[in-house]
């Protein structure tokens, strides 16, 4: 009995599912009456710029990123306070909002960027810090601004996560491949 209301509570709450359980568009609301479905076709031969903006939710924001990219990954005014702070990334306590403050609004992209540099992930993965910086960027700009699960938020848990995978408890596990230390950034 038990295994069949399992299997009945699975079948209609997440197979049947068609709707997803919040609304990610942006912009302009449609009323459901004039709703209509369409289905597109993505061009692979564009940038991934000009897919992105053809993913629902998404909007697009242009980014001026100097060349060479900034010591920090943003330009601010506050370079020498913010480097102070940012010096302290392995350590527990990190003022995050403080961050957020000196960094213009973007405590996420600046703390994620020193923990790649930290880590040299750019350099593992082949990975360039304008595409890094490009990516952060745009996903700042999708966090919701809410009291809690906001983008200092965000950063807070990714410094956290860099702490604890630097414990000295977690030595074994930092034998492990590459790949999964940097899979638990995006988690």
């Amino acid at each position: 009995m038990y295994s069949k209301n399992k299997r009945f509570f699975f079948s209609f709450s997440f197979i049947d599912k068609k709707e997803p359980d919040v609304d990610l568009s942006r912009g302009n609301q449609i009323e459901e009456s004039t709703a209509s479905t369409t289905t597109k076709t993505l061009d692979t031969s564009m940038s991934s710029s000009t897919l992105m903006g053809q993913i629902a939710g998404v909007h697009t924001t242009v980014f001026t990123l100097s060349n060479p990219i900034p010591e920090l990954g943003v330009d601010t005014p506050n370079v020498e306070e913010l480097r102070c702070l940012i010096d302290h990334i392995n350590d527990w306590g990190l003022d995050t909002f403080r961050i957020e403050d000196l960094s213009g609004q973007r405590p996420l992209t600046v703390i994620t960027y020193r923990i790649f540099q930290e880590r040299s992930l750019l350099r593992t993965y082949a990975i360039e810090p304008h595409t890094l910086i490009s990516y952060l960027l745009t996903l700042e700009d999708h966090y919701q601004q809410v009291p809690y699960h906001n983008k200092a938020h965000g950063a807070d848990v990714c410094q956290s996560m860099h702490v604890l995978l630097n414990a000295s408890a977690l030595e074994v596990k930092r034998k492990t491949k590459k790949k999964e230390n940097f899979e638990i950034y995006f988690l």
